[in-house]
């Protein structure tokens, strides 16, 4: 075997020392820079410029406090803000309590302190940033089937459309309103706009919205109750699709009982199901079986056809039934003065329900109803709280 030697011209061999002198100083650059970074985190915890909270046991790192001077743990605890309208709760950052020493100071000491024996809690105040929903989901609340996670009774007879739905908070014996808008997640200027209304306003998502789960946590955290669409055969039928999701007269029931989980399972959270205007399935006596599904997984229904009396399996059910709508034609007056007119049945029947699927015109004059509302005799109310009346 013929062993091969590689001889380095003078060039070769000056580049290679060279390289080999980079790399020296580039290690020592290193060291000296990871050294020094380190040498300034511990002066700026020594003379409280800088603080680290162990987690794990809630000790604090750094000299944030005057010397030998003990922290006083505040225990009051501050709400979050209510949802108002247009806006998300947001949430507050926390401000020190007022026996506590600025944390901003540097102490008069460059002496590091030992914290170990008087810090037994971080001293910052814990604020509840929770809204008046529950979590949208529940475990006990969940069945698992073929099409997902959908609502049940749980054993301690815990019924989904009480756990989430809107506390209400109105005097028993005063009238409400309740006033809930359909059809989002479609068109984003009308889901935001619906967003923004007071949380008492209801909504109801089609099952058909782009990322639902994440819009039903959106309105629930801004402290509005959700419901969903439910898609039915209308009389027009084929001619205006209610989609893939729709229950048709036609289909067996299996089928549309089928379709049924699978709008529920597309969310968690909701209350109920809203029945579409001008749907025809409530007028055959095989609409019994949808509603007796929806009693018996604990959920409500309300419809806009208010002929519609449940029997057989589907007695004693929660129906609500819409009292007033919005008419696509009727103009600013004529819609102003159907939401006048929802406030005077209200007070003529203690409950009034209103249902639409506002076009942008509408919603201008819904926003200036509600901005403009004076009957304090009357108040607005989540969908739910009729079914409690």
């Amino acid at each position: 075997m013929v062993k091969m030697q590689r001889n380095f011209s003078p060039l070769q061999w000056v580049l290679l020392v060279c390289s080999a002198i980079f790399a020296v100083l580039w290690l020592v650059s290193l060291f000296l820079l990871l050294s020094g970074g380190a040498a300034q985190v511990k002066n700026a915890l020594d003379v409280g410029k800088q603080a680290r909270i162990i987690l794990s046991s809630g000790a604090i790192e750094g000299n944030i406090f005057k010397p030998n001077e003990k922290i006083e743990v505040s225990s009051n605890i501050a709400k979050a803000p209510q949802a108002s309208a247009g806006k998300l709760p947001q949430e507050k950052s926390a401000t020190p309590d007022a026996k506590t020493p600025n944390a901003s100071k540097s102490p008069t000491s460059k002496s590091p302190v030992d914290t170990s024996s008087t810090i037994t809690k971080t001293p910052v105040e814990v604020y509840d940033v929770s809204s008046p929903m529950r979590p949208s989901l529940n475990p006990s609340l969940v069945e698992v089937t073929d099409e997902g996670k959908i609502p049940k009774i749980n054993a301690e007879n815990v019924l989904p459309w009480q756990y989430y739905s809107r506390p209400d908070k109105v005097a028993a014996d005063k009238p409400v309103i309740s006033i809930t808008i359909t059809g989002l997640g479609i068109d984003n200027k009308t889901t935001e706009f619906a967003m923004s209304l007071p949380p008492e306003v209801t909504l109801s998502f089609s099952p058909y919205a782009d990322n639902l789960e994440q819009l039903v946590s959106k309105a629930r955290i801004a402290g509005h109750e959700v419901w969903l669409d439910l898609p039915m055969e209308f009389a027009d039928f084929p001619a205006s699709d209610p989609g893939p999701l729709a229950l048709l007269k036609d289909n067996s029931v299996e089928e549309n009982i089928k379709r049924m989980h699978k709008i529920m399972a597309s969310a968690s959270g909701y209350v109920g199901f809203i029945a579409p205007e001008n749907e025809i399935l409530s007028t055959y006596r095989s609409m019994d079986l949808f509603v007796a599904e929806l009693k018996q997984r604990g959920l409500l229904v309300a419809m806009r056809n208010r002929d519609y009396r449940p029997a057989g399996t589907a007695s004693g059910s929660k129906i609500l039934y819409m009292d007033s709508k919005l008419d696509r034609f009727a103009g600013e007056d004529g819609w102003m003065d159907s939401l006048v007119g929802l406030q005077d049945i209200a007070i003529k029947q203690q409950t009034a329900i209103l249902l639409t699927e506002p076009t942008p015109a509408q919603a201008v004059v819904l926003d200036n109803w509600f901005k403009n509302r004076t009957k304090s005799d009357v108040a607005l109310a989540p969908l739910s709280a009729i079914a409690k009346r």
